[in-house]
């Protein structure tokens, strides 16, 4: 990245790797100091940062994230203008919280079509557990498993999800919870860096 600034003519002031931006932004000393995880659910990619004794452990990115999800989604024929909306309005990481009978309308070309609710979540779930398998496999692989008192905190856009707190919880058997503004959390720890350069 540096060299391909220098051949632009532009000489990076500093640079800053997206995972330690954001686990720096979101967390306390005593976090960093007991041991946490920051899960960052981003549109492409899951990046992993662990803390343990104040200092970063272990920094992994899960080539994995919110659009497989919405790939999902768009391969039960809804139509690419829809799928962010639906997956926002009515999904859920978790199939057993929604009503096995509601029904989503949307329009198409065709005209109206009706898909279940628990359909679009069941396609959300598979998905999500697949992502939560890599994350847990990264913690195990870290050696941290048993080290993080203060859990896993999620973040990015695709921590808005209804029901990954509960299933990232249900599959780690780790303290799950999402950051306060998750989809700010990279721009608002960029804004600070920069304020110490």
């Amino acid at each position: 990245l540096t060299n391909a600034a220098l051949k632009l003519g532009i000489k990076p002031l500093a640079i800053h790797i997206n995972p330690l931006v954001t686990a720096e932004t979101l967390l306390e000393t005593d976090e960093k100091e007991e041991g946490i995880a920051v899960v960052d659910m981003g549109s492409d990619v899951t990046d992993l940062t662990i803390y343990y004794n104040n200092v970063v452990r272990y920094v992994a990115s899960i080539p994995i994230g919110s659009n497989a999800i919405n790939n999902d989604i768009r391969s039960l024929s809804i139509p690419e203008k829809w799928v962010e909306k639906m997956k926002v309005k009515y999904g859920n990481a978790v199939a057993a919280n929604v009503n096995e009978e509601a029904g989503i309308s949307y329009n198409t070309a065709k005209g109206k079509k009706v898909i279940l609710q628990c359909n679009l979540a069941a396609a959300i779930e598979a998905r999500v557990r697949d992502i939560a398998d890599l994350v847990i496999e990264e913690i195990k692989c870290a050696g941290y498993d048993r080290k993080l008192p203060y859990g896993i905190v999620l973040t990015g856009g695709g921590a808005l999800l209804r029901g990954l707190e509960e299933l990232i919880e249900e599959k780690t058997g780790i303290n799950t919870m999402t950051a306060e503004d998750p989809m700010k959390v990279v721009a608002i720890g960029t804004g600070q860096f920069v304020e110490f350069m």
